[in-house]
C-alpha cells in the first residue's frame, strides 16, 4: 500500500494497537485475544462513540445510491423543465406536465414555425412570459426555453423542503440545455450552490422524452458544488452505451474537498418493465474514497408508483487494506407513508419513509463473520412531517481468528512494535508486575479460532430541524469462548449524544458511553464488574466543518491472576485521541493511568 490515505488509515490502526498495549500495563489478563487487530466487535462498538450506532456496510452502501440518485434527479428534473421549450402560444398546455409528453411530437411543427415570432415578441431577448405554479415556483421563459426558476420545491423523503433557484439556463442551437447555475436553501436557510453543464447525442431533440419516439439522451454532465461550509464537490458523469432510450452503462468520478475522489463504472444495466426511471439490476465496479476496489452487484430492485425504491438486493466485495476481500450480502426492504399530491400542476411530493429493513451478512478473509438486521422505524404527525424515529438491531458474529503467543514456559505474551521497526514479545508477572521480555526465538504461535458475540442495540433519534440525529443508544452484546462455548463475557453499554447547531449547520457536539462489563464464567455473583465511562468531544472549524475530537474518563476493574483469583483492584484514567480522516472521527489511540488501591 503505498497511497496516502491507505498510509493514514494505517497509521491509526497501528498507533492504536501501540497504544492498546500501553494501556493494557501491568494486566496479567486481556479482555480480548492477544494480537487481535481485526474486524470484530471491538470496531463495531466504536461507532456507537464516533457516530451512533449504525450498521456501518449500509450506511456505506446507502449513501453512494444516494448521492447518486440525488444528483441524477436534480439534473433530470432541470432537463425536463427544458423539455417544455413550446412557444407562448401553446402556453396552456404548460399545466399539464402528462399532456405536454404526449403532444411534444405533434406540436413539433408548431414550435418551429413559432420561434420568430416568440424572437420578436421578446423585444431584447429577454423574459417575457412566466408561469407561476401553485406551489410558489416560478417559471420564466425566453423564446419558448425556461430561462430561471425560483422558488422550486425539491422535497426528500422524509419531507424536508429545500428551495432551489435556477439560474443562466443556457441552450444550443438544438433547444437543448447545456449549462445552468443554481442556489439552494434548506429548511435552516442554508445556501448551497450548484453549476452544471452538459452534452448530448447527435439524435437528441428539445422535444425527445420517454413518451416519445424522439430521443433527448445526455452523453456526459458536470456537476460543481458548494456547499454552506464551503466544500467542494465536482462530479464528473459519461454515458457508455444505449440501447434505444435505456442507457446500459456509465462511468462517474467525483472529488470532494471533505470526501476525497472516488470514481465507479456501471454496467449491464436492466430496468424493469424497460422503464428508464427503474433500473432492476447492475454491476458497479470502483474506487471508493477509501482508494480501494469494490464491486457491487445490485438485482432485484422494486419501485412504488412514485418510482421510490422499496426493496433490493446487493453483493458488495471491499478490498481490505491487507489486500484481502469482505464480501457482504445485503436484503433491504422500504415501506412509504402516501403523501397526496396537494399541488397539481407540479411533480409530486415523495412519499415518506416509514420503515427502512436490512438484513446483511458480512464475511471476511480472516475469518470473522457477521449477521445483523436492522429496522429503523420513522413517526410523523397529520401534516406528514418527521417527529420521531428510532432503529432495532440484531448480530451476531465471530471475531477474526488470531496467533495465540506463548513461551516455553507458557506464559501469555503480548506484543509491541518498536522504534526501529522490530517486534517486543513481553508479559508482565503478576507478582512483581514487572514486565518481562521473551526473545523471539522462544515465541511459539498457534492460530486459534475467534470468539462469537451476539446482541441487539436499541437508538434513538433526535429529530433536529428535520434530521434524524442519534440522541441515545443501549446494546446488550454477550461474547462466547470459541474453545467450550461458554458465556465469558457481557458488555452492557449505553452511550448518549448530545446534538445542537455549528454554524447554522445539525452537528453531533459530543457523546458519552457508559459501560458495564461482566464475565459470567470468572464472577458468577457479578462482584468484580468493570466500568469504562468515556466522554468524547467534537471539535469544528467555524464554518461547521468537524477538525479534531477528544476523549477523557474513566476505567474501574480488577486483574486476575493466572491462579484464577481476583487481584489489584483499580480506578485508571482514560484519555482517547482521535484523527478526523475523510470526514470521519477515528480512533488514533488511547492512554491510561491506573491507580491500585493496593498500592495507595
Amino acid at each position: 500500500m503505498t497511497n496516502k490515505i491507505q498510509r493514514k488509515i494505517r497509521a491509526v490502526i497501528v498507533a492504536g494497537a501501540i497504544a492498546a498495549s500501553f494501556s493494557s500495563l501491568p494486566a496479567c489478563a486481556e479482555d480480548y485475544p492477544v494480537g487481535y487487530l481485526g474486524a470484530g466487535y471491538r470496531p463495531y462498538l466504536d461507532g456507537k462513540i464516533q457516530f451512533g450506532y449504525y450498521v456501518d456496510t449500509f450506511v456505506h452502501v446507502n449513501r453512494r445510491q444516494e448521492e447518486r440518485v440525488s444528483k441524477r434527479k436534480q439534473i433530470e428534473d432541470v432537463i425536463s423543465g427544458a423539455s417544455q421549450a413550446a412557444p407562448q402560444a401553446n402556453f396552456a398546455i404548460f399545466s399539464d406536465k402528462a399532456n405536454l409528453r404526449q403532444q411534444a411530437e405533434r406540436l413539433n411543427a408548431q414550435i418551429q414555425s413559432d420561434i420568430q415570432k416568440g424572437k420578436q415578441n421578446s423585444a431584447a431577448n429577454g423574459e417575457f412570459k412566466y408561469i407561476k405554479n401553485s406551489d410558489g415556483k416560478f417559471e420564466y421563459f425566453t423564446d419558448g426555453l425556461p430561462t430561471t426558476i425560483l422558488n422550486e420545491r425539491v422535497v426528500d423523503e422524509l419531507g424536508n423542503v429545500v428551495l432551489k433557484d435556477t439560474h443562466n439556463m443556457k441552450y444550443n442551437d438544438s433547444r437543448l440545455l447545456t449549462s445552468y447555475d443554481a442556489t439552494s436553501k434548506d429548511n435552516l436557510g442554508n445556501i448551497s450552490r450548484q453549476s452544471w453543464t452538459g452534452k448530448y447525442t447527435p439524435d437528441s431533440v428539445f422535444y425527445g422524452s420517454d413518451f416519445t419516439n424522439a430521443n433527448k439522451l445526455f452523453t456526459e454532465y458536470t456537476v460543481k458544488e458548494i456547499d454552506p461550509a464551503g466544500n467542494t464537490r465536482s462530479t464528473e458523469w459519461k454515458a457508455g452505451n444505449y440501447d434505444g432510450k435505456l442507457l446500459r452503462a456509465f462511468s462517474q468520478k467525483i472529488e470532494d474537498s471533505i470526501y476525497g475522489k472516488m470514481s465507479f463504472t456501471r454496467s449491464g444495466i436492466e430496468y424493469a418493465n424497460n422503464d428508464p426511471k427503474k433500473p432492476f439490476s447492475y454491476k458497479e465496479e470502483g474506487i471508493g474514497t477509501d482508494e480501494l476496489f469494490y464491486s457491487t452487484d445490485r438485482t432485484c430492485t422494486s419501485y412504488n408508483g412514485k418510482n421510490q425504491i422499496t426493496g433490493y438486493h446487493e453483493t458488495i466485495t471491499n478490498t481490505q487494506i491487507d489486500g484481502t476481500k469482505s464480501v457482504t450480502d445485503v436484503n433491504s426492504k422500504l415501506t412509504y407513508l402516501t403523501v397526496d399530491q396537494i399541488y397539481k400542476d407540479v411533480e409530486a411530493d415523495p412519499d415518506r419513509l416509514l420503515v427502512n429493513y436490512t438484513e446483511a451478512t458480512v464475511l471476511n478473509a480472516d475469518g470473522s463473520t457477521r449477521k445483523e438486521t436492522s429496522t429503523t422505524k420513522y413517526l410523523y404527525d397529520n401534516t406528514k412531517t418527521l417527529t420521531d424515529a428510532s432503529t432495532h438491531s440484531d448480530f451476531t458474529g465471530k471475531e477474526p481468528q488470531w496467533f495465540s503467543l506463548k513461551d516455553k514456559d507458557g506464559n501469555t505474551l503480548s506484543t509491541m512494535q518498536k522504534d526501529d521497526g522490530t517486534t517486543e514479545y513481553f508479559y508482565i508477572n503478576c507478582a512483581t508486575k514487572e514486565k518481562v521480555t521473551v526473545a523471539e526465538s522462544d515465541v511459539t504461535k498457534k492460530l486459534e479460532d475467534g470468539n462469537s458475540y451476539t446482541g441487539f442495540a436499541d437508538t434513538k433519534y433526535q429529530i433536529l430541524y428535520g434530521k434524524p440525529m442519534s440522541s441515545s443508544v443501549y446494546s446488550l452484546i454477550s461474547h462466547f469462548s470459541a474453545a467450550d462455548g461458554s458465556l465469558f463475557k457481557v458488555d452492557d453499554t449505553t452511550t448518549t449524544f448530545s446534538n445542537g447547531l455549528v454554524n447554522n449547520m445539525q452537528r453531533q457536539l459530543n457523546s458519552h458511553e457508559s459501560t458495564r462489563m461482566m464475565y459470567p464464567y470468572l464472577d458468577s455473583d457479578n462482584s468484580h464488574i468493570e466500568t469504562l465511562n468515556i466522554t468524547t468531544t467534537n471539535v469544528y472549524d467555524n464554518l461547521g466543518n468537524l477538525k479534531d475530537g477528544y476523549g477523557i474518563g474513566t476505567h474501574t476493574g480488577y486483574e486476575f491472576s493466572p491462579e484464577s483469583t481476583w487481584i489489584s483492584q483499580y480506578t485508571a484514567d482514560v484519555e482517547v485521541s482521535y484523527e478526523v480522516i475523510l470526514g470521519k472521527l477515528l480512533r488514533e489511540g488511547s492512554k491510561e493511568v491506573r491507580h491500585y488501591q493496593s498500592q495507595e
